[in-house]
């Protein structure tokens, strides 16, 4: 009977394990996605600040030609 209570708690134990290294990679996943999240919106801010200034500049550049 010992055997049996011992055996069922180190099931129990490997249960527990498997569940926390289950937690920890989901954990870790939505970490990576928030951070390909963040990414996406920087790389989207850059943009649009390049957009912004390609505007600036072709509108100096008419401003010239109209001069």
């Amino acid at each position: 009977m010992k055997d049996d209570a011992k055996e069922i708690e180190e099931e129990e134990e490997k249960g527990e394990e498997e569940h926390e290294e289950e937690e920890e990679h989901k954990e870790e996943e939505e970490g990576e996605e928030e951070e390909g999240e963040e990414e996406k919106e920087e790389e989207h801010e850059e943009e649009e600040e390049d957009e912004k200034e390609e505007e600036e500049h072709e509108e100096e550049e008419e401003e010239e030609i109209d001069r």
